[in-house]
């Protein structure tokens, strides 16, 4: 359990310290070709945040037995490749939720603390338990948390793109 706590902990931090470096003024600035802002792209990344973990609170359910954890490595090996773009959910597209950066990084933060703080007490074999990811499919909820962990650092290289 340490090495996905030391993930999302890490992902937390790189990801905060990168929005707290980007002047406001820049965050609301739109790409050309209908992209999204870095506001837009932060609102995206507290929303997936909070989403993610509500799946996996109230809609995993339990397996007989682990599927294997060679996926779990290609989580990790693709989860920052940008080359391939996912089309985000309905739910979890930006629509003016936070007026700031700040907004959208202090929702973050605080989403991701309670990720953390479910993971350090929950005593489970996150790998035993199973959900549905809106946009993968069925995963076990230790693939998602490695997901979870990247998901903001994926996105922070779309905003570095902007900046």
């Amino acid at each position: 359990m340490e090495q996905i706590l030391e993930r999302l902990r890490s992902g937390r931090e790189q990801y905060l310290a990168a929005l707290a470096g980007i002047p406001e003024e820049r965050a609301s600035v739109k790409p050309p070709a209908d992209g999204w802002s870095i506001l837009e792209c932060a609102e995206h990344v507290a929303v997936v945040e909070l989403g993610l973990f509500r799946r996996i609170t109230s809609q995993s359910t339990v397996l007989r037995e682990e599927t294997g954890r060679h996926r779990e490595a290609l989580y990790i090996a693709h989860a920052l490749d940008r080359s391939r773009k996912l089309a985000a959910p309905e739910p979890a597209r930006p629509s003016g939720r936070f007026t700031t950066l700040g907004e959208a990084a202090e929702a973050f933060g605080k989403h991701r603390d309670r990720t953390i703080l479910w993971v350090e007490t929950c005593g489970e074999n996150l790998r035993l338990r199973s959900l549905e990811h809106p946009a993968l499919g069925t995963m076990n909820v230790y693939e998602c948390l490695i997901l979870m962990a990247m998901h903001p650092l994926r996105h922070l290289q779309q905003m570095r793109e902007l900046v």
